[in-house]
């Protein structure tokens, strides 16, 4: 299966999840209530410092950094 997703979407399927999580976290980052290890497990990681890495891998700025950039 996951040789004829990467075929037909040109991405492989870890990546395509993770850009999912990751666009579903910065709707989410932008309630100020929610701290970041809230977000990390709504959106699927259940640990905050892997979430922060592919936060920034995905994005160029860790989970903060996006918060403040937003202010």
């Amino acid at each position: 299966m996951s040789i004829l997703f990467k075929r037909e979407l040109k991405i492989n399927f870890v990546d395509y999840l993770h850009k999912i999580r990751i666009q579903k976290a910065q709707e989410l980052l932008k309630n100020q209530n929610l701290k970041t290890y809230q977000v990390a497990n709504m959106v699927g990681f259940s640990d905050e410092k892997y979430f922060s890495q592919v936060f920034k891998k995905y994005t160029g700025l860790t989970p903060s950094q996006f918060r403040e950039s937003l202010l």
